[in-house]
């Protein structure tokens, strides 16, 4: 059990990660890296993660969180200008 960042709560621990794993793989498609290959840095290849989330924030709204991010990743496609849905101030 550990006491989440998110909700304050104290809950089971998850695996929540610090790059999703969707952006992981879309990264990995355009050629781009989020770390070196395993063995070549301190993660090892492996995705790090954070850990003092909870599994009812992981699965709830931090997963809503991930969605929107991904939605916003697709939709902004090769576009070189930004994609935003709100002046910048508003996003913040």
């Amino acid at each position: 059990m550990i006491d989440c960042i998110y909700c304050g709560e104290r809950g089971e621990r998850s695996k929540e990660h610090v790059v999703p794993r969707w952006l992981w793989s879309a990264l990995a498609v355009l050629g781009d890296h989020v770390a070196p290959l395993r063995g070549q840095h301190a993660f090892a290849g492996n995705l790090p993660r954070v850990p003092d989330v909870c599994v009812s924030c992981n699965t709830g709204p931090l997963r809503d969180l991930d969605e929107v991010a991904r939605t916003w990743w697709l939709r902004r496609g090769e576009a070189l200008e930004p994609v935003l849905d709100a002046p910048p101030p508003l996003i913040l």
